[in-house]
């Protein structure tokens, strides 16, 4: 069972980044200290109140052998080292994880980032906290501590990021947040494949007549003029047929006999013409026949 921790005035919490280095990165590598005799002639400890484990800060920070007790990895530390990096921040602690030369560099870097973080400490505190004793990296098992279900450890509140300001609409009101429905875009209307037109064969464009749209209306064809041969004279004449008519043909029977003895009358030759005929034949014949 642990002791109650005593109490003491010069107690103080604070917060700040810690991190861890080992035999690998220390400077020189090895186990050189810049104050050696506080607690130890070289970095070593094992957490307990009386056998702190070696810490650096930076230069001015804290006094040398100055106890911290870190919650987190359940051990007390002494300042005992400086830490050069450790000005970039307002408080900064580096935290000796151990190990020898001939443990693998990758491991004990491993582990000093597992602890690396913000948490609470404990400047110059009291004996009687919770302690795990023992080096932070187990170089007989090259494996690196774990802290106890039991452990009083309290990782500090991390800081948060400010939160931006929405960006203002004309109107003066905070714009809304686009949702997904409204960013995605839309989707695109399907494709309507027009019927397909086959190609027409060779043959049959060849062989079947073009059917007239009916915006072009072929006009019929007119008839060829026949040429007609006199049987007595011998003489060729060319007769050009009219063109058909679009109204229909009416034809009455009377007007066609009427028409025929019209005809007959006007190509008959009257008596007189026949009288002359005559009289020029007979006077003809005379001259050539002497009759």
């Amino acid at each position: 069972m642990t002791a109650a921790p005593t109490a003491s005035a010069a107690t103080e919490v604070r917060t700040g980044f810690i991190t861890g280095y080992t035999i690998h990165d220390n400077d020189p590598a090895g186990r050189a200290i810049a104050y050696p005799g506080t607690f130890h002639d070289q970095a070593g400890g094992t957490g307990t109140y009386d056998d702190p484990i070696t810490l650096a800060a930076q230069v001015g920070d804290y006094a040398p052998g100055t106890r911290i007790y870190i919650p987190h990895v359940d051990r007390y530390f002494a300042i005992e080292d400086s830490c050069a990096s450790c000005g970039g921040r307002d408080e900064w602690i580096d935290m000796w994880i151990g190990g020898e030369l001939s443990d693998p560099a990758g491991a004990t870097a491993a582990c000093a980032a597992a602890f690396t973080g913000t948490f609470e400490f404990e400047v110059n505190p009291p004996r009687g906290r919770h302690v795990v004793a023992g080096p932070l990296f187990d170089s007989a098992t090259d494996t690196c501590y774990v802290p106890t279900p039991g452990s009083p450890a309290r990782r500090a509140p991390q800081p948060q990021p400010a939160p931006q300001p929405q960006p203002q609409a004309a109107t003066g009101l905070p714009t809304a947040a686009p949702s997904e429905a409204a960013s995605a875009p839309a989707p695109k209307p399907a494709a309507t494949r027009a019927p397909a037109q086959s190609a027409p064969s060779q043959r049959a464009s060849a062989s079947a007549p073009e059917t007239p749209s009916a915006r072009q209306l072929t006009p019929a064809p007119e008839a060829e003029a026949a040429d007609t041969v006199d049987g007595e004279t011998g003489e060729t004449t060319s007769a050009v047929p009219e063109k058909v008519a679009k109204a229909p043909l009416r034809i009455d029977a009377s007007d066609v006999a009427t028409e025929d003895v019209a005809t007959e009358n006007a190509a008959a030759p009257s008596p007189d013409l026949w009288a002359r005929i005559t009289a020029w034949l007979d006077s003809l014949g005379e001259s050539i026949f002497g009759r």
